[in-house]
């Protein structure tokens, strides 16, 4: 069992058990951006109990099980719960016939059949861009190009003869309990009960894959690994379904002389021993620009010099920045000049 039966995945997505797959659909998008845990306010465990939920009941294997166990209180051991302890047609020392199709529907209520036909939501698209670290310190402006599946233009609809709209077809096995029936999504029309053809030629779903280009505008401050979705541009639905949404997963490359801590910018700077001990004025590289300092005296090279609003914007009600830290790194010259050499030799002498 790939499922909790004990737990309510209705509930979890804010549903009732009649919902449909594109009710479904829609309620996981929702909770999922509102809960991702690289997002401000983000909860973790919320997160993984939506994708835990929307894995069941978004599946549709295996939401008829789930749904199954929970009006039968408990699994399907000898299929009970049935009138006279089994199926109709049981008699005799001859075969029996059993339509699953019928049993399933009678089980589930009938959802089976009708969610595998009509209107199907296109599916989302996840794409991936790689920014640099400035980049995603100030932001910026990406044009990526994807594939994704495009309504034909033109297409001619029709009924499909396999399944004669159906969307499902009717399948018979021998087995040692009798003949056996089982209904399965059409191979003809994938179960939208529908043939699209243009041209003499059949078009499956009535989509063909195109390639298509998309601005994608990336916030000053944005995070490594944050998904911007752009609703209505991942692939068109079949049979009048609704679009599947592109989901742009933002990759920030690693910079060698920044990190990033929450919405803090550490930036490690080389100085030389005299401007730690008597202090400085010393220019360092920013993102937006290089950026004077300055040491204090009797800098430890363990100390953090703080810059404040000068790390990442940060979003939310009160729009802000983090704040910068340099962390001295010291640099040890290979060779002194004679002012240089005349100043150790008298910071030597005090120091004794």
């Amino acid at each position: 069992m790939d499922f909790d039966p004990s737990k309510d995945y209705y509930k979890a997505l804010g549903l009732d058990e009649n919902a449909s797959a594109d009710e479904i659909k829609k309620a996981f998008r929702k909770l999922a951006m509102q809960h991702h845990p690289d997002k401000k306010g983000g909860d973790k465990a919320k997160f993984q109990e939506i994708n835990e939920a929307y894995g069941v009941i978004g599946d549709e294997k295996k939401r008829p099980q789930y749904d199954a166990y929970r009006k039968g209180g408990g699994g399907m051991g000898g299929f009970g719960g049935f009138p006279g302890g089994g199926f109709g047609g049981f008699g005799g020392n001859g075969g029996f016939e059993v339509d699953l199709g019928d049993v399933m529907d009678q089980f589930f209520g009938g959802g089976r059949s009708r969610q595998s036909s009509g209107p199907r939501p296109g599916e989302d698209i996840q794409v991936s861009l790689d920014i640099s670290f400035e980049e995603s310190y100030n932001g910026t402006t990406k044009v990526i190009e994807y594939s994704r599946k495009h309504k034909v233009a033109g297409v001619k609809e029709e009924e499909c003869n396999t399944c004669k709209g159906r969307g499902r077809v009717t399948q018979q096995s021998q087995t040692i309990f009798g003949v056996m029936q089982t209904q399965n999504i059409c191979p003809s029309c994938q179960g939208t009960g529908k043939l699209y053809t243009k041209d003499g030629k059949t078009i499956p779903g009535g989509l063909e894959v195109i390639k298509e280009e998309i601005e994608v505008a990336i916030p000053e401050g944005i995070k490594d690994n944050v998904y911007i979705r752009h609703t209505g541009k991942g692939d068109d639905g079949v049979a009048g379904g609704t679009t599947g949404d592109l989901y742009v997963q933002i990759k920030v490359k690693p910079s060698k002389i920044y990190s990033r801590k929450e919405n803090d910018l550490y930036l490690h700077a080389e100085v030389n021993i005299f401007d730690l001990v008597l202090g400085q004025e010393i220019t360092i590289p920013h993102p937006k620009g290089d950026k004077t300092i300055k040491i204090p005296k009797g800098t430890q090279i363990s100390d953090k010099i703080k810059i404040s609003k000068l790390g990442f914007a940060t979003k939310g009600v009160f729009s802000s920045h983090g704040d910068l830290y340099v962390i001295p790194k010291l640099h040890i010259p290979k060779k002194l000049s004679k002012q240089e050499e005349q100043l150790r030799s008298e910071l030597q002498k005090l120091a004794k």
